[in-house]
């Protein structure tokens, strides 16, 4: 968070010419850090009709994959992330690369399982 409020004001100074000092950084860094431990709470819930699902590595001899995609209407691309790991839950590689298109999520979620297939097969 540090490091992106200090190229944030970098970049300030070097195209706009904007002078700053610390403390504006500082506070854009904790303001960031603030918002991200905000969205990545874990929540916990008493009613045990809501279970929560934690990730676990697949039995021996098997690799588990966990793709994901995104959009952003604003670029005109998809990006969609895949990791592979062991079943002692290692990592062994990831990949990740983007798609021209704006799609639905669940079309989205579709491509992403598609190119991650197609990724399987090459290697």
């Amino acid at each position: 968070m540090l490091l992106w409020a200090i190229w944030t004001f970098r970049n300030h100074v070097e195209w706009q010419g904007k002078r700053c000092n610390v403390w504006p950084v500082i506070h854009m860094a904790r303001s960031y850090f603030d918002e991200w431990s905000a969205t990545n709470i874990q929540p916990v819930y008493a009613d045990s009709s809501r279970v929560i699902h934690q990730w676990k590595p697949p039995p021996a001899g098997y690799l588990k994959i966990n793709v994901d995609a995104s959009t952003r209407t604003s670029t005109g691309y998809m990006g969609i992330r895949a990791v592979v790991r062991g079943a002692d839950g290692g990592f062994i590689t990831a990949r990740a690369w983007r798609v021209v298109g704006f799609f639905s999520t669940k079309a989205a979620e579709a491509v992403a399982i598609r190119e991650m297939l197609s990724w399987i097969k090459e290697l």
